[in-house]
């Protein structure tokens, strides 16, 4: 697939409900988001056209949903900013409904897809073009977050036996708290990712962080009915605002089963999923830092 006349986008997901850490509330997710637009503004993606869709988990909190109302439309280095708020619906889906949400909605429009969370920015120019030459073959995903999988013997048998401590420590709270539906599709994601680690092959891409064709986008679309994402409640909110020590266990417990939960069926899902299509992931291939993280105020 050569990028000839191609219409390329880029989705950043929000969220301006309060988090553990930064940015922590509504005010750390605008600097943020400011800083993050900012880049694309000035970063040459290398293509001569990117658009920038932003979309909000919208929990109601009006202050952001202002912000970003502004900056609809406003022109970055190749493209414009177009915003989509989606329903708040319990939380459920997080991130990656977000990612969902905008492919089910634009999905006719652009032809090349980049997933980047909000508190993330692609620091390297031309990383959209030399990502779109990385598809080829049966390549469906280019990773960008690739520090995990540099030394993918190594960071391959860590992770086996991170999958293997979730697996066992979180069967009984799963069966009790979702059910054996739910439990069997985790276990069965658990089990693939081990066996494509076991084969010495990158099982998912870090943070949904990357690049992907319409094509294959469509064919997960075919195979599932949406791109995988956790269909749960999302309860940090309401923790956040417990005070008696016997709730605040109890949440704590529901709190890291939902985690879990996000993490297979979301993190390692979005991307894993591509095997089962006959496809395999790559790496970005780069020199230096391509990816900044945000982790404290700017």
């Amino acid at each position: 697939m050569k990028p000839v006349n191609s219409r390329n986008c880029k989705v950043i997901t929000t969220y301006f409900g309060r988090r553990f850490s930064y940015p922590e509330n509504v005010y750390d997710t605008i600097e943020m988001l400011k800083d993050n637009i900012q880049n694309e503004i000035n970063l040459n993606p290398g293509v001569d056209n990117l658009d920038v869709i932003i979309v909000n988990h919208n929990c109601g909190v009006k202050i952001g949903n202002d912000y970003i109302n502004s900056i609809n439309g406003l022109k970055t280095y190749c493209g414009v900013v177009k915003v989509i708020h989606r329903p708040w619906e319990e939380g459920r889906g997080i991130s990656l409904e977000s990612m969902n949400y905008a492919f089910k909605i634009l999905h006719n429009v652009y032809d090349y897809w980049f997933f980047q969370e909000d508190d993330y920015k692609v620091c390297e120019e031309n990383y959209y073009s030399q990502g779109i030459s990385m598809l080829k073959d049966n390549i469906a995903f280019i990773g960008y977050d690739t520090d995990t999988w540099k030394d993918l013997k190594h960071t391959g048998d860590e992770t086996k036996r991170k999958l293997n401590l979730i697996k066992y420590g979180s069967l009984l709270p799963k069966l009790l708290i979702y059910g054996l539906s739910h439990t069997k599709r985790f276990l069965k994601i658990i089990n693939s990712t081990i066996d494509i680690l076991n084969q010495e092959k990158i099982p998912f891409c870090p943070n949904m962080l990357g690049l992907t064709h319409r094509r294959y986008l469509q064919e997960v679309i075919n195979l599932r009915g949406e791109l995988p994402y956790p269909n749960i409640k999302h309860n940090r909110e309401k923790g956040l605002q417990l005070k008696n020590p016997f709730k605040i266990i109890k949440w704590s417990v529901d709190y890291v089963m939902w985690y879990v939960s996000a993490f297979v069926f979301g993190e390692i899902e979005f991307t894993r999923i591509y095997y089962d299509l006959g496809y395999r992931l790559e790496n970005y291939t780069h020199k230096n830092k391509v990816i900044h993280k945000y982790i404290k105020r700017i």
